[in-house]
């Protein structure tokens, strides 16, 4: 270390201000000049190796902010600027990015309160990075361990994960589901059938006077995780088209809940996609039948809904009564159609808001009901092969 004596002539020739740190090969020379416009005298010492090292050890392993010792002589000009920088180095931050406000790295000159540098350590929750340390507010670098997360069951459905089951759309209450059928795979559920008949099969449609479509059992298909029913031009058993529909009365029928299924159906002309129940046994008896939804009858573009009641020889209905907004084209994408049955209402729900009801519980039926989807086609109507009605789902709670 060479030192120069204040009454030096190569001091006197030195014009600067300011504070020079000097540090190199763990050797390290403070030299504190003060200097005006013109010519002056150094007014302070320099710090010696042994004191500016021991501050260096200090401002690593402690985290203090190794200003010069108090027995050093410094000029008065020379105390605003001792403090030196600093890095946190192995810290950990609370995941709202607050850090301990007493650090070197807080109060440095030109630094933003609150900030930190961070090096080599994740965020953790406010819990896993208390406890402030003595030496500076420095946390252990040892980073602590995660906490595990068990993941929750996603929005719409209940239960404990992974045994999540889905809820109804648009409807409160607590319920329990009881059937499901999601369309997943490459196949039909035995639950159903691909033609009318209790044991037996048959595929004329449901108001052959009507209809141009007959149901061949092979047409239901589970593609894409839907059900699909394609009507298809070509003579059938009679009839110009070929088309299809699934029932489940020969195995399953329920008594009072909510039924709920999301569904797309075509918008040509002319065709009449249904989803509706009858009563169990198949074929037992005529009417009650519930229709949630018909497209084709009082609108081609809306769903309508109707309720059958009373007995064969004295046939009474709600009336078809269209539903959803007059604005909305529901041909043209998936939507979710339900129905709450209770002793005194039926209603029908639409993308989970209230449709039309029917609150007569004196003709309101008690009779068990089985599901049906089916895409028929109303006579003298023609339509492309490959018209299609998509289910992605039905399921039913109580």
């Amino acid at each position: 270390m060479h030192l120069f004596h204040p009454n030096s002539p190569q001091i006197a020739t030195i014009r600067h201000t300011g504070i020079l740190f000097v540090r190199a090969h763990q050797r390290a020379v403070l030299v504190l000049l003060t200097l005006g416009m013109s010519s002056t005298i150094i007014s302070g010492a320099l710090i010696a190796r042994a004191h500016f090292e021991a501050a260096t050890e200090r401002e690593v392993h402690d985290g203090s902010t190794g200003t010069i010792p108090a027995d050093t002589p410094t000029s008065p000009q020379s105390i605003s600027s001792s403090t030196g920088p600093t890095t946190t180095t192995g810290t950990s931050a609370t995941a709202s990015g607050s850090t301990d406000n007493t650090s070197p790295a807080s109060s440095a000159p030109g630094g933003t309160a609150g900030s930190s540098v961070i090096t080599g350590t994740s965020l953790k929750s406010p819990a896993a990075s208390s406890g402030n340390s003595s030496n500076g507010g420095v946390a252990p670098s040892t980073p602590s361990p995660d906490t595990p997360v068990t993941p929750a069951c996603a929005s719409g459905y209940s239960g404990i994960y992974p045994n999540c089951l889905p809820l109804p759309v648009g409807i409160g209450g607590s319920w329990s589901l009881i059937m499901r059928d999601e369309f997943d795979g490459s196949s039909l559920a035995s639950q159903w059938a691909t033609q009318r008949g209790p044991s037996y099969s048959y595929g004329d449609p449901y108001n052959a006077s009507i209809e141009d479509a007959y149901y061949v059992a092979n047409n239901p298909k589970v593609q894409n995780g839907s059900l699909v029913l394609t009507l298809n031009q070509g003579a059938t058993n009679g009839y110009p088209y070929s088309s299809g529909m699934v029932q489940n009365g020969r195995s399953w029928s329920y008594k009072y809940g909510y039924i709920e299924a999301r569904i797309k159906v075509p918008g040509n002309t002319g065709v009449w996609p249904a989803f509706w129940t009858l009563p169990a046994p198949v074929d037992s008896t005529w009417p009650p039948e519930i229709d949630i939804f018909e497209f084709g009858l009082s609108s081609q573009t809306r769903p309508s809904f109707n309720y059958h009641y009373g007995t064969s020889s004295n046939h009474q209905q709600s009336g078809l009564t269209v539903y959803g907004n007059s604005g909305t084209d529901y041909t043209q994408d998936f939507h979710t159609y339900g129905m709450l049955w209770t002793a005194n209402k039926i209603q029908v729900y639409l993308d989970g808001q209230p449709g039309p009801s029917y609150t007569n519980a004196a003709n309101i039926t008690s009779i068990s009901q089985y599901i049906i989807f089916n895409l028929a086609l109303k006579k003298g109507y023609t339509v492309p092969s490959g018209t299609a009605m998509y289910v992605d789902y039905v399921r039913v709670w109580q």
